[in-house]
């Protein structure tokens, strides 16, 4: 017959396993509504949450965050208490202290918010994201050299950022050759970026500044990815710079120099026109289609083709080149042209004027209409005093007659522009 004592026993092992089964089932239950509580859209949820499970840094972050920036809950004192709270429950989570150095700084506690940037850092030193708010700190305090330093880290990893920051450091009221010499990243690109950046402000100079750094690196780069700053130069008049640019262009993508006697780029349309710089602009315009043309060809492997749709009595002047020149010298305009049942009596001619000054005849072909087999037109014709640089254009001009809407096709090849002198 068992005893007392051990009949006591094992009555105190059972409650005990009761016990102790309660209170893993309590356990569970209240790690189950913390779980449940913190996937809540309701904050208040959170607040219950915590208050079962006060060690958890995230939900103390964003508590923290809600307290900050929503208006309807907003309370930076409580915030700064969460974010604190959590950073220390949490010291190695990076995210944590920036959104603490923001709400420090944010209440004008500058000295606290340096120290929480330190800490972010220290935390994860190579993150992209801290050196940039980290970075933005310290332009926003005056210590623009640290600053860009920081933002350089970042830019390493988010090339994407190089135009937002240019930006926050241009507004800082620093200027172009400052942005350059700080806060470009060495990578080539970097320097194309910001030529981008300043012609979008319209800051030629700028531009200059970004270009030069890109021209000294001594890297490849496709030929349309510094047609912008040429067409920009070109668009404001500053043509030597323009013709500079578009030399040091040719050169970096690999592209020989044209001859300076002979200074038509691209006369035969072998390469695809850029519509920009010192190559030729293909617009189409009603009435007529223009594009280039890989069958029929007077030598080469291309000519650009006019197709008149019959429909227009069209004033045609929509191909065409800027082309830089010595101002008062002789040049002979040369062109191969072919046409077929080009109707009206008015055609096709090439004509050179003064840049901005279209009506301004320097020298021009003849028109051709009808039908009329490859054969090559040219002109002679003195550069004006004041040209440096000239427009090389294809024309068509409107016909006065009754029967005015031309139709029919026309090829050109092999434009040149040689000098006589």
């Amino acid at each position: 017959m068992p005893s007392f004592s051990s009949n006591r026993a094992r009555r105190l092992t059972q409650l005990l396993g009761l016990a102790a089964a309660a209170w893993l089932g309590v356990a569970g239950i209240r790690k189950t509504l913390v779980g449940w509580w913190s996937l809540s859209d309701n904050p208040d949820n959170w607040r219950r949450a915590v208050r079962l499970d006060p060690s958890d840094a995230n939900l103390w972050w964003r508590i923290g965050l809600l307290e900050q920036w929503d208006f309807s809950r907003a309370n930076s004192r409580q915030a700064l208490e969460d974010l604190e709270r959590a950073a220390r429950l949490n010291p190695h989570a990076a995210p944590i202290w920036l959104d603490l150095a923001m709400a420090y700084e944010a209440g004008g506690k500058v000295q606290q918010a340096a120290e929480a940037y330190r800490r972010a850092r220290e935390a994860f030193p190579r993150s992209a994201d801290v050196s940039w708010q980290y970075g933005n700190f310290l332009l926003r305090q005056g210590k623009p050299e640290l600053a860009a330093a920081s933002v350089q880290r970042a830019l390493q990893v988010h090339p994407e950022l190089l135009m937002t920051a240019l930006g926050e450091f241009a507004r800082a009221g620093y200027p172009p050759a400052w942005l350059v010499e700080h806060v470009l990243p060495p990578q080539p690109s970097a320097a194309l970026r910001a030529v981008e950046f300043f012609l979008a402000q319209g800051d030629l100079d700028g531009a200059l500044l970004a270009w030069g750094r890109a021209v000294s690196q001594q890297a490849p780069v496709p030929l349309p990815q510094s047609v912008g700053l040429v067409t920009a130069l070109l668009n404001g008049h500053r043509f030597a710079a323009a013709r500079t640019a578009w030399q040091q262009a040719l050169q970096m993508a690999g592209i020989a120099l044209p001859d300076e006697r002979q200074p038509v780029y691209n006369g035969d349309f072998e390469r695809d026109p850029l519509n920009g710089g010192f190559d030729w602009h293909l617009e189409q315009a009603p009435g007529v289609r223009v594009e280039l043309d890989p069958v029929v060809t007077c030598s080469g492997h291309r000519s650009v083709r006019l197709r008149f749709d019959g429909t227009q009595n069209v004033a045609f002047q929509h191909v065409y080149e800027l082309v830089p020149v010595r101002p008062g010298a002789r040049y002979r305009l040369r062109a191969c042209v072919r046409t077929q049942g080009l109707t009206t009596d008015q055609g096709i001619w090439l004509a050179v004027t003064p840049v901005d000054q279209p009506d301004r005849i320097l020298g021009a072909t003849s028109p051709l209409t009808g039908t009329q087999p490859w054969h090559e037109v040219e002109a002679e014709l003195t550069v004006c005093s004041e040209c440096p640089v000239v427009v090389l254009s294809i024309r068509r001009s409107p016909s006065s007659h009754l029967d005015n809407q031309i139709a029919g096709t026309a090829w050109v090849d092999r434009v040149r522009l040689e000098a006589m002198e």
